[in-house]
């Protein structure tokens, strides 16, 4: 195989600023890079461990939780569909959730196409919150969830995760097969993927995520079978992330070229710039790109405790993505790695900074970062109140809201225990009847209040402005 000069100076650009960052103590627990190239083996360098606590290492075949990535998968996969019949792209949500209401849109013009590009017209809160971090929604009931709470939003393009869940949703009820289901025959199994899932009850080895604090690491169990959604809801291996890096790469693959040139090209056309990037539209869940005149696509993920970024360089046969199981400005680090790759790649090396200042640019992000977030832990503490034995009791009982589902409270030892469609809620007592909780899958604490009716009774809980009623 011949040498590739732009590719090994891409891939050295990259090890050489990671390198500084592998050698600071204490910054991320878990990481993976892959770079691919068509003709050869991916490259796969994993390090650290999948969870800080138990010290269990990591390999290439760790599975990491990808967070949005998954759309690009989801869209390669409604392609594949739709070319085979299964699954129309030209299906409207009307057609396939009669009874959805959504002001001002009319839902018979709105296509699963429209749906994957972000070009739905609308959101629903309650939507997204439940199916990433509190439970499996029916599909059977996506319509009323929408129904009865969704907010305006640019029909030419507003990215959610709204627009991935009902497309799901609609294919589970027109073949009643889940999208996970479809996934593995359609993406996964084609492409040997076999260290990469839509469900985590499939990867025992699965990496754990972390937060860092001041004082230490917030550790989180792998997502639940339950929250792994269509927009967000698969984990990947480097060794699979290879495999699929090399495919959009246009190497040979089990899937042919077209299919995925269609998943390539883009629908929508929101424009967004940052530094030399220059973003002009949206595939199926891919950002087309450029920079430093080179055409690029991209998508990242982000969830409590992880990031992840993807990119391919379709016309040079490249790719490369990075991996964490921590949030500590990881986010922004794949970004930085990925702009290193391609302007090592377009032969502009000079326009990035050495690789210590590289290392040392994310040392003091990463610590502000730690800091600013330790300040807002610590700044919600336990009031003066806290409720006794009576108060509890009144408390407990079940809830509703018409979209974000049940909410169940329990007084428990002298304390408050309370479950948001299954999922548990940690609370802080802060003045009478008041409290910060905050859900076990989610970091951010948000007020809530009991609310009481004119003979003392309990009949409503406020949380975050949203209100449940008592049943």
């Amino acid at each position: 195989m011949a040498s590739d000069p732009a590719y090994d100076s891409a891939v050295e650009a990259v090890q050489l600023r990671m390198d500084e960052i592998d050698r600071q103590e204490g910054r991320i627990p878990g990481r993976v890079l892959v770079f691919a190239k068509a003709g050869e083996e991916p490259i796969v360098d994993a390090r650290g461990v999948r969870n800080i606590e138990r010290g269990d290492p990591v390999n290439a075949d760790t599975p990491f939780y990808v967070a949005s990535m998954t759309k690009a998968f989801v869209g390669l996969m409604a392609i594949r569909l739709d070319r085979q019949g299964i699954m129309p792209l030209d299906m409207t949500l009307a057609e396939a959730y009669p009874d959805m209401k959504v002001q001002g849109v009319d839902l018979a013009k709105v296509t699963m196409r429209m749906a994957l590009s972000h070009q739905l017209g609308f959101y629903s809160g309650p939507l997204s919150l439940r199916t990433a971090y509190t439970d499996r929604v029916p599909v059977a009931d996506y319509g009323q969830v929408v129904s009865n709470a969704h907010e305006p939003a640019d029909a030419a393009f507003n990215y959610s995760n709204n627009g991935y869940i009902l497309y799901a949703g609609a294919l589970e009820k027109h073949t009643g097969r889940s999208w996970k289901a479809w996934l593995d025959e359609m993406v996964l199994m084609p492409l040997g993927m076999r260290n990469s899932s839509a469900r985590t009850s499939d990867l025992p080895n699965a990496a754990n995520t972390h937060e860092i604090y001041e004082s230490g690491w917030r550790v989180y169990a792998p997502k639940t079978d339950e929250i792994m959604h269509a927009a967000g809801g698969m984990f990947v291996s480097g060794s699979d992330m290879g495999k699929w890096l090399l495919a959009n790469a246009g190497a040979d693959s089990a899937i042919p070229a077209d299919v995925l040139d269609a998943a390539h090209t883009p629908v929508s056309a929101p424009e967004r710039s940052k530094g030399p990037i220059r973003c002009t539209g949206y595939a199926f869940g891919w950002a087309v790109c450029e920079a430093a005149g080179v055409r690029f696509l991209e998508h990242g993920g982000s969830y409590v405790g992880t990031r992840s970024e993807m990119i391919v360089l379709p016309d040079q046969g490249v790719g490369f993505a990075a991996m964490f199981n921590s949030d500590s400005m990881t986010g922004g680090l794949g970004e930085q790695l990925s702009l290193s790759f391609i302007l090592a790649y377009a032969g502009q090396t000079e326009q990035l900074p050495p690789p210590d200042a590289f290392g040392a640019t994310y040392a003091q992000m990463a610590d502000r970062y730690r800091v600013n977030r330790s300040k807002q832990e610590v700044a919600i503490v336990p009031g003066e109140w806290a409720p006794d034995t009576a108060a509890l009791a009144s408390y407990s009982g079940r809830y509703a809201h018409p979209a974000l589902g049940e909410l169940r409270l329990v007084g428990d030892g002298g304390r408050l225990v309370g479950w948001l469609n299954g999922t548990e809620l940690e609370f802080i007592p802060q003045a009478r009847h008041q409290f910060m909780a905050r859900l076990r899958t989610d970091n951010e604490y948000l007020p809530f209040t009991l609310v009481a009716g004119e003979d003392g009774r309990f009949l409503e809980v406020t949380w975050d402005g949203s209100i449940f009623t008592r049943r």
